[in-house]
């Protein structure tokens, strides 16, 4: 009996020194994995999607894909016969997802059968016949606007490729983006902002129209947001880090662009409207890549693109692993993260599944 109380007093001990404390995200993510009542902690909370506690059991626990659960459908016709010399893929970048790093690969260490002088950037690399192949900030600078998201960039994209090809023509977009775990993702954005940076010339598009300051305004007033706690930066209701990659991927005309961005009683009406717009425009992506995945990514883009690299891809490291947070801290991360988490586990299976189709 001694034994027993003594050993339950010890793994109360461990749990209260591990509550306590602060750590790494891969830390807090472990303990929800191996603590039954910390997961049913993180599920208790409030969230703005029916399916979110659902979506949350399945990244911490990992398990059976989401498409028998949520009633997805598996099948998604793809063209899958990128032609270079008519066909043009658009890079939809999202911030701190490995995009910058991707776009120094496409700039230096792609495969072409034409010359691509990218000593310098934008290079505005053509192919052959002198028409875009692919936009991408590489080659083609942020003429759709310092990373234009899915809404911005529909309205932009057909206009630009005529204005560079010096032709109106019929032509196949094939959109691709990168993604990546939105815990590490949210984390990376608030380390970039603390060290002074930030995307002030950013604009927002939607409806043909500029977004209205009564909508999005900046979590701060001065020339940026350095040295900005955690907590900090988790408090503005502004902050575009929230939800960033559901957001960015979402057809925003379905949900009233920008109007009542900010306003409680609109984010659970939002919430599913993103998440499905998102959902089908990932979908229709002939190409994704995951940042966590970069060897079986570069395999999924020679697959559907027939483009090679010239050599592998190496996985990229940053500041968010060592991050250390406090118990409270990683609760709140997950509900700003709530319905990236939904798009993420989404796009893993999805990856999966047309890695190995």
């Amino acid at each position: 009996m001694v034994a027993v109380d003594h050993a339950y007093s010890s793994k109360l001990v461990r749990e209260n020194k591990i509550m306590n404390a602060a750590h790494t995200i891969a830390e807090w993510r472990e303990e929800a994995r191996e603590n039954g009542e910390f997961l049913q902690e993180i599920l208790s909370q409030n969230y703005y999607h029916s399916d979110s506690k659902k979506i949350l059991s399945l990244f911490f626990l990992g398990g059976n894909s989401t498409f028998p659960q949520l009633q997805e459908p598996i099948e998604t016709p793809l063209k899958n016969n990128y032609d270079i010399d008519k066909d043009l893929i658009v890079f939809l970048h999202i911030q701190k997802t490995g995009g910058m790093y991707l776009n120094e690969r496409f700039r230096t260490n792609l495969k072409l059968d034409f010359p691509c002088n990218c000593k310098n950037v934008p290079c505005g690399c053509l192919n052959k016949h002198h028409r875009m192949w692919m936009y991408t900030s590489a080659f083609s600078g942020w003429t759709c606007g310092l990373h234009a998201d899915w809404t911005q960039m529909h309205s932009c994209i057909p206009q630009l490729a005529d204005k560079v090809d010096k032709e109106h023509r019929e032509r196949r977009y094939f959109y691709m983006t990168q993604l990546r775990d939105p815990l590490d993702r949210y984390i990376s954005e608030w380390n970039h902002q603390t060290r002074g940076g930030h995307w002030q010339d950013s604009f927002y598009m939607c409806a043909g129209k500029h977004t209205e300051w009564v909508n999005i305004r900046p979590c701060f007033l001065t020339d940026n947001w350095r040295g900005v706690s955690l907590d900090e930066f988790m408090k503005c209701k502004y902050n575009l880090a929230t939800n960033r990659m559901a957001r960015m991927l979402a057809d925003l005309e379905l949900s009233d662009c920008y109007k009542h961005f900010h306003e409680e009683r609109y984010k659970s009406i939002r919430a599913p409207q993103w998440v499905s717009s998102a959902k089908a425009n990932l979908r229709s992506m002939e190409y994704f890549g995951i940042m966590e995945e970069p060897e079986k990514s570069d395999k999924l883009f020679n697959k559907v693109y027939s483009l090679e690299f010239k050599s592998k891809s190496v996985g990229k490291t940053t500041g968010s692993v060592q991050s250390r947070l406090t118990k409270q801290q990683f609760l709140k991360l997950i509900q700003l993260t709530e319905l990236d988490m939904h798009i993420y586990r989404f796009a893993q299976d999805l990856f999966n599944q047309r890695l190995n189709n």
